[in-house]
């Protein structure tokens, strides 16, 4: 899975933006007379060393020679705009930013661990023949707030949904019945997405995959909805379905009463639209996750609606910050035309190895490009520190 500090650099405004937060790994160092030159970042002082003073595309190297961990940013001084950055940069270590620099002042941002937000001296570029790379204004926990409060409300009536239909699940003994109960339920589930990490044991409880027991499907420990899925369509006695049922509404309840209590960390939130289209790609689209039920394009349909309440949230941190966004919702209704064309005309769900192969094609192919797409929200809306 990309994360926020491997976005590649490109020339369209999605890589772009990616470059604006990416820590950007790249071979070639500055050096001069056989030795590296480098930014110096410490506790005590950022930004000390040869400081660049062409235009245009370049690496500069950046090394901690304080004790703790650092971030450094290149930033607009007067605005606090984002131009690029290196996370968490170890002590005695050195890593490269690579940055395109246009016509206007600079400075280096330092925010080592436990220790105020403090800048480096300014310099200027002058001499561009084009602009730089484009500067994002930092995301604070403070710009989280609201869409971390908007989100909790999602969940919660989320969560009241899916109980409501674990519960009618639960109370089915008919194996048809259940079946379809089983799919409405675990689409409840699936639209929680940007909540995964925040379920803990939980959410593997309830929908976690039978790899890494030791016993595969018959392991006591592998529980939840694909063990219900298992049992469901693999004709066991519904006897077993229901006790595998009833343990999955347990935890279901479990989990809506640890609600009050969750806290999303802001970091992980804003990573979330991205993972849950690659999860989709990797586990439902590899058919990986389908113990029988043949149901991964109705799990990503679901998985799809999750996506969109977590860009919702974000629309008014990203209005300003990322152009890109229209590209998103295009790639978004593009991928939702695609799955949903996997639906059949009675309701149900076209099993993937049942699909054309040209289908099958287009539907990894759009959600692929979604989640390129999608790649810049967790850079741009990560909280940062200011001064």
């Amino acid at each position: 899975m990309l994360s926020r500090t491997g976005l590649l650099v490109g020339i369209t405004m999605v890589v772009s933006a990616a470059l604006l937060f990416g820590s950007l790994v790249f071979a070639r160092h500055q050096r001069t007379a056989g030795h590296e030159e480098f930014i110096e970042v410490s506790r005590g002082g950022c930004g000390h060393g040869p400081l660049p003073h062409d235009p245009g595309p370049q690496t500069v190297t950046v090394r901690n020679t304080g004790a703790v961990t650092a971030t450094v940013q290149l930033v607009d001084p007067s605005s606090g705009a984002v131009y690029g950055e290196v996370e968490a940069l170890g002590s005695g270590t050195s890593r490269p930013m690579r940055v395109n620099l246009g016509n206007g002042s600079y400075a280096f941002r330092c925010a080592p661990d436990e220790t105020r937000v403090s800048d480096g001296p300014r310099f200027r570029i002058t001499g561009a023949h084009g602009p730089g790379s484009l500067a994002v204004a930092p995301v604070t926990k403070n710009d989280l707030l609201r869409p971390l409060r908007e989100y909790k409300d999602y969940l919660t009536h989320g969560l009241d949904v899916l109980l409501a239909d674990t519960q009618a699940l639960a109370g089915t003994s008919d194996r048809a019945a259940a079946e379809r109960a089983w799919l409405t339920a675990h689409q409840d589930y699936g639209r929680l997405g940007g909540a995964y990490d925040a379920f803990g044991d939980l959410g593997d409880a309830i929908d976690g995959r039978a790899d890494g027991h030791q016993g595969g499907v018959t392991d006591p420990e592998f529980t939840g909805f694909h063990r219900v899925e298992y049992a469901l369509w693999h004709g066991k006695p519904m006897s077993e379905v229901a006790s595998w049922t009833a343990r999955l509404l347990a935890d279901v309840r479990s989990l809506r009463g640890e609600l009050a209590r969750m806290q999303v960390d802001p970091k992980d939130f804003a990573l979330r639209a991205h993972e849950i289209s690659e999860d989709a790609i990797q586990f439902e689209l590899t058919g990986a996750s389908d113990y029988g039920s043949g149901t991964s394009l109705a799990t990503v349909s679901a998985n799809l609606d999750g996506t969109s309440a977590v860009l919702d949230t974000l629309r008014g941190v990203l209005r300003d910050r990322y152009p890109g966004m229209s590209d998103v919702d295009t790639w978004l209704g593009k991928a939702r035309s695609a799955v949903l064309a996997g639906r059949r005309a009675d309701g149900g769900w076209t099993p993937l190895d049942a699909l054309p192969a040209l289908q099958r094609e287009r539907i990894n192919a759009t959600l692929s490009e979604l989640a390129e797409r999608l790649a810049p929200v967790a850079a741009i809306c990560a909280p940062r520190r200011i001064p």
